[in-house]
């Protein structure tokens, strides 16, 4: 039998704990323990022990793989960069839950996580350490950038491009053909009607852009 996959969390937050749970049930993977520079060494989430920082991975070898199990898109892609410091060719692992429906043509980027009743219909594309969020759905030809959130419970029509690091809140409904650029923020419950530009925190149903916003800013 083959040994299973080991794999390195990153972050301690709520986020990791649903990682947790969902890694639970494969008897193919197995967690070393998670890395977090803002908590104590040896302290244990959910059984898993803090190993310390991202410079830990220097020493793992090929075999070992790692989660960014963080929420805040901007701080997720900042973890990337820190590990690349240490580790070039430190390998990412992409988490399915068994639920989801992935339609034909469909492309997963490394370190994404795709949650319980996800549904991507024909030729959608996810790019890099992507969260999609519980019972989304995201209708044919999509095209979701990197180090984005597609929080639950969101629908999106057909030939919808989100730029990076960009957030679709709890339960958004996006139209067919839309487009919302990068570091670009929609609340919760909105529906979204027309294009929406890079940089803004827009909200509503309709959609109404509230103002603009920096890369880095909390995003809740």
């Amino acid at each position: 039998m083959k040994s299973p996959k080991s794999l390195v969390l990153f972050g301690s937050s709520d986020l990791c704990r649903q990682v947790i749970r969902m890694l639970e049930s494969r008897e193919d993977l197995e967690i070393l323990g998670i890395i977090d520079p803002h908590k104590k060494e040896g302290e244990c989430i959910l059984g898993h022990s803090i190993l310390g920082d991202e410079s830990l991975v220097k020493k793992y070898s090929s075999e070992t793989h790692g989660i960014i199990a963080i929420g805040d898109p901007f701080i997720r892609e900042k973890v990337l960069e820190k590990t690349r410091e240490y580790a070039t060719d430190f390998q990412w692992f992409t988490l399915i839950h068994p639920s989801v429906i992935l339609e034909s043509h469909v492309k997963i980027g490394a370190g994404s996580l795709l949650f319980p009743g996800v549904i991507l219909q024909n030729d959608v594309s996810i790019g890099h350490h992507t969260l999609i969020g519980t019972g989304s759905i995201l209708e044919h030809d999509t095209q979701i950038g990197d180090f984005c959130n597609i929080s639950p419970g969101c629908i999106a029509g057909g030939n919808f491009t989100m730029g990076q690091r960009s957030v679709l809140g709890l339960g958004a409904r996006v139209n067919q053909n839309i487009t919302i650029g990068s570091d670009t923020i929609i609340g919760s419950g909105s529906l979204v009607l027309k294009d929406v530009k890079d940089k803004v925190l827009a909200f509503g149903s309709p959609l109404t852009v509230q103002r603009s916003r920096q890369p880095g800013e909390p995003w809740l």
